[in-house]
C-alpha cells in the first residue's frame, strides 16, 4: 500500500501532462475556428476541375492553388497512385508547378503577405513541412481533418522520435555542407 502511495504523484503529473499536452496541441490545431472565413469563389470552378483530374486514377481528390495578387502562379492536384510519386499531393505539385513558372529564385522574392495557397483539403504533415519551408505563411483550406485525426498525428510524431537515431558520424553531412556555395562555416561550426 505504502508504494501505490508513492507512485501515485509521479503517475498523476504524468498524466496531467499528457492531458494537457494533448489539449494544447487540440487548441493550436483549431485556431482557424477563429478567424474570419475567406471566400475563395473566384477559385472554385478551378480547384473543382483539377480535383477531378484525380478522379481517373483513383488518387483523393485534393486540388491547391498557389496565388499570387490574386493571379494564379501554381496549381496542382493529387496525383500519387497517378505517378507513383509518395510526394505527389497538391499542395506541394502547386508549388512545384510555381517553381517551373516563375523558378526557385524569383519564387523566393515574392512578398510573402501578397502570398496565398488554397488548398480543399486540411494540409498533411508532409504538406505543412513544405509550407514553413517555404514561407507560406497564408493558407486557406476547404474540409479540415477530424481531430480524432491530428491526435493520431500526436502518436505518429511520438514514434517517429522515440525510433530516431543518429549515426556515428555527423561529420559527413557537415562535410557535405561545406561544399555548399552558401555555407557559413562561421553560424555553423562543427
Amino acid at each position: 500500500m505504502n508504494f501505490l502511495k508513492k507512485l501515485f504523484w509521479p503517475v498523476f503529473y504524468i498524466f496531467l501532462g499528457t492531458f494537457f499536452t494533448i489539449l494544447i496541441y487540440l487548441i493550436v490545431t483549431n485556431l482557424y475556428l477563429f478567424s474570419t472565413n475567406k471566400n475563395i469563389t473566384n477559385y472554385e470552378k478551378r480547384l473543382s476541375s483539377l480535383a477531378e483530374k484525380c478522379i481517373p486514377s483513383n488518387d483523393v481528390p485534393v486540388a491547391s492553388l498557389l496565388i499570387y495578387n490574386d493571379s494564379i502562379i501554381g496549381e496542382g492536384y493529387n496525383d500519387v497512385s497517378k505517378n507513383n510519386n509518395p510526394s505527389g499531393h497538391a499542395e506541394i505539385n502547386a508549388v512545384k508547378n510555381c517553381f517551373d513558372k516563375i523558378g526557385y529564385k524569383k519564387f523566393k522574392a515574392l512578398d510573402r503577405n501578397k502570398l496565398y495557397l488554397i488548398t480543399t483539403y486540411e494540409p498533411c504533415k508532409m504538406c505543412r513541412g513544405l509550407i514553413e519551408e517555404y514561407d507560406i505563411s497564408n493558407v486557406i483550406f476547404g474540409l479540415s481533418k477530424k481531430s480524432r485525426d491530428k491526435l493520431i498525428s500526436i502518436k505518429k510524431d511520438f514514434n517517429y522520435y522515440r525510433n530516431l537515431k543518429q549515426t556515428t558520424n555527423p561529420r559527413l553531412q557537415y562535410d557535405l555542407f561545406k561544399r555548399y556555395e552558401s555555407f557559413d562555416s562561421i553560424k555553423h561550426p562543427y
